[in-house]
């Protein structure tokens, strides 16, 4: 909710000061979005930050995610 009012708060500074500066702050937020979903991409795909947990046996708890 705090990303969502930052934002909102910024395109509305933005909007004052002429279409120019709404245009470069709509691009540089898809930008941003970009450059997080590649670098969540390739932690988790490629360079194997992340890996299932050992199956779990039938008196164990739920099967989680472990950070290598």
């Amino acid at each position: 909710m705090v990303m969502v009012y930052t934002k909102v708060s910024i395109a509305a500074v933005m909007r004052s000061q002429g279409r120019l500066s709404l245009i470069w702050t709509g691009a540089s937020t898809q930008m941003g979005s970009f450059l997080g979903a590649a670098l969540a991409y390739l932690m988790v795909n490629h360079l194997k930050f992340f890996r299932d947990a050992p199956w779990c046996e039938e008196d164990q708890g739920e099967i989680t995610s472990v950070l290598v």
